[in-house]
This record gives C-alpha cells, sequence and structure tokens, in this order.
C-alpha cells in the first residue's frame, strides 16, 4: 500500500495563479446534457465544466484547498442554478398538466 502525501501548504505564485472565468457559474441546458442519455444518472452532470476546472486548480495547487475556494464556489453555484433550473421546468410542467386535466374535465362536463 502507497504512502499519501499530504497537501502542500504554499501559495500558487502570482504569475501561476487563474481565476475563474464566468461561465463557471452557470449549467449548460441539462436537457441538451441529458439528451444523448437513456436514463438520467448521477454521471450526468451539466456543471462537468467547473468540475473539471476545480480539480485542475487543485492539480497545480498540489491539493491545497485554501488555493482552490474559488473554483469550489463556481461549482457550488453552477450546482445551485441547475437545480433551481430543473425545479423551475417541473413546476412549469405541473402548472401545464394541471390546466389540460381542467380543460379536459369541463369538456366531459359539456358532453
Amino acid at each position: 500500500m502507497g504512502t499519501q502525501v499530504p497537501p502542500s501548504t504554499q501559495k500558487i505564485p502570482a504569475s501561476k495563479k487563474i481565476a475563474p472565468w464566468p461561465d463557471l457559474y452557470y449549467p449548460e441546458d441539462y436537457k441538451v446534457a441529458l439528451a444523448g442519455k437513456y436514463t438520467p444518472s448521477k454521471f450526468a452532470d451539466p456543471c462537468q465544466h467547473a468540475n473539471k476546472a476545480s480539480m485542475q486548480c487543485l492539480e497545480r495547487a498540489f491539493y491545497n484547498k485554501k488555493e482552490c475556494t474559488e473554483f469550489f464556489h463556481a461549482y457550488k453555484e453552477c450546482k445551485k442554478r441547475w437545480f433551481e433550473q430543473v425545479r423551475a421546468d417541473r413546476a412549469e410542467d405541473s402548472q401545464k398538466r394541471a390546466e389540460e386535466e381542467k380543460l379536459a374535465k369541463e369538456q366531459k362536463k359539456k358532453e
């Protein structure tokens, strides 16, 4: 069994430090991200780009988490916006279904 190397405590030099870009804070359209999947799974992630960027930051910083907090925050915001998008779409779909059911009931009463 190999030994684990502890994370670095040194800061990244300013010349190598990269700030997260604005696109990391927003998810891809989840319907597009899941379009090729037969069943949605935990592995389909519209925020995969933010996840990958945060992992790359960790590798650059030799796993010093303090140096990558901005990237972690970007990933967290992306996930939050993705779930808000899903909830809004589900609420919209249930509202449409309720209206359709109401119209169907009204039509049956007229017959």
